[in-house]
């Protein structure tokens, strides 16, 4: 997810507007079909509304299996992400 949209969803939750943070993250999710890390978003993001552990569980294994997996690791400085 483009980081704007990324950044609407979790404005939308701190505000406790969860329908639409979930609907920015499944719209984001439709624009991008074969792309995994929106749909491990928009499940992650859904997960959080509905307090659904198993939603949650398969987000994590969806967006590990994505083109660049989150994982509970900093950055190194050798992997030219920014800060």
């Amino acid at each position: 997810m483009a980081a704007r949209g990324q950044r609407a969803v979790q404005i939308a939750l701190r505000a406790g507007n969860r329908s639409p943070a979930e609907d920015l993250a499944a719209r984001h999710s439709a624009r991008n079909p074969s792309v995994p890390t929106p749909h491990g978003i928009a499940a992650h993001t859904a997960a959080l509304v509905n307090s659904d552990n198993a939603l949650l569980e398969r987000s994590v294994r969806i967006l590990r299996a994505g083109p660049a997996p989150y994982t509970s690791q900093p950055p190194s400085p050798t992997s030219g992400a920014r800060c």
